[in-house]
């Protein structure tokens, strides 16, 4: 079994709007996980109302590259305003991932998130070192956190904000009998963003929703109103073909949702995350990416992530919670071989309510 190796980094990232913190990460073992986490001070000269993700969408966006032999490549970027919501779909619970202040004055540590960056191929593994980045090979392995204005990344009536980023690491350090971990495939998470056309209650192709040339195991399906606001109802169904044969025909979205909370093992919300409606504010601010749960005088409706995350579900070529097939050969990863696909040949065909709807996705695929 590879010992384990847990540490907290020296260098730190200071909120800055605007800027990129780069912090190089130590070239010593295999990188399972890196663990950010945020703690800052806010003044609100107001009640503020929160942009959608925050405090999280103060990372405007995270990544990891890699360089060696030679060549760069981002193996990790996700929104910030995604990623919380991202590792609930990973580790299937709500736990309390954040602190967002809501009313007017000054909050001393007050603003607070945390995340994971996750390379394990079996999330709920902590020995899977079976996509762990052999970082010992590279010339460089950098984590960069660009920063979001404050307007955009946390909401309104600001005065000032202000924190520090922590990074650990989760890492292993292989031994003389362990496998060779240098051939390790690498597994990649990243983003992308496309906008329907101007139709709207018809259905529309989207060939380039996939990144093809390697094994994809899932992706998050994320949809949002032209507005950028998300919505569970923004389509009705979606269908996965490849070639001209289909993979999953007129999934409905809110089934799919259903099947999200069966396969992952997540708990819905409602109560695992929305904490009690009851008390005397008007709403409560969620513990994640959701819209607040409204008092008892307006019940909240099925619009509003009543069942996981609004606007999210999952894409799965693979058994989330028993990501690997056994063969004679021993163990393999779970997915879709899309390594002789050219771009086209696997297509997500949308069934939009509306015009000009956002559509996001986070794709997790193995290479090599």
């Amino acid at each position: 079994m590879v010992l384990k190796n847990r540490r907290t980094l020296a260098t730190t990232a200071s909120y800055s709007a605007s800027t990129t913190s780069t912090i190089s990460l130590p070239r010593d073992f295999l990188v399972q996980r890196i663990n950010l986490s945020f703690v800052g001070t806010v003044v609100n000269s107001g009640t503020v109302t929160h942009v959608s993700g925050s405090p999280w969408a103060l990372m405007k966006y995270v990544r990891v590259k890699a360089v060696g032999s030679g060549s760069s490549k981002t193996i990790y970027e996700v929104k910030g305003e995604d990623i919380g919501n991202l590792n609930y779909h990973q580790y299937g619970t709500g736990c309390k991932m954040q602190e967002s202040p809501k009313l007017t004055g000054t909050f001393n540590d007050g603003v607070q998130f945390q995340c994971t960056i996750d390379f394990r191929t079996a999330f709920n593994d902590p020995d899977d070192f079976s996509t762990a980045v052999p970082s010992y090979l590279l010339s460089t392995l950098q984590l960069e956190i660009e920063w979001d204005t404050i307007a955009l990344g946390w909401g309104d009536n600001n005065t000032s904000l202000s924190g520090t980023l922590k990074v650990s690491l989760v890492e292993g350090i292989p031994e003389q009998n362990d496998p060779d971990f240098s051939n390790n495939p690498l597994q990649t998470t990243l983003y992308k963003e496309l906008v329907g056309d101007t139709s709207s209650a018809t259905t529309e192709d989207f060939s380039t929703f996939f990144n093809v040339g390697a094994l994809i195991r899932t992706n998050f399906l994320i949809t949002e109103t032209s507005a950028g606001v998300l919505s569970d109802s923004e389509i009705d169904y979606y269908t996965v073909t490849s070639g001209t044969i289909p993979l999953i025909s007129k999934q409905n979205f809110r089934d799919s949702k259903t099947q999200d909370i069966e396969d992952w093992g997540l708990t819905s919300t409602g109560s695992a995350l929305f904490g009690n409606a009851a008390i005397t504010f008007a709403a409560i601010a969620p513990l994640m990416n959701q819209p607040a749960m409204i008092g008892t005088t307006t019940p909240q409706t099925s619009t509003s992530g009543i069942q996981t995350v609004t606007g999210w579900t999952a894409v799965d070529f693979m058994n989330p919670l028993s990501p690997f097939i056994r063969t004679e050969a021993g163990n393999q990863i779970d997915g879709l071989d899309t390594s002789q696909f050219n771009v086209g040949d696997l297509t997500m065909t949308l069934y939009k309510n509306n015009a000009s709807s956002i559509i996001r996705t986070i794709q997790i695929t193995t290479e090599g």
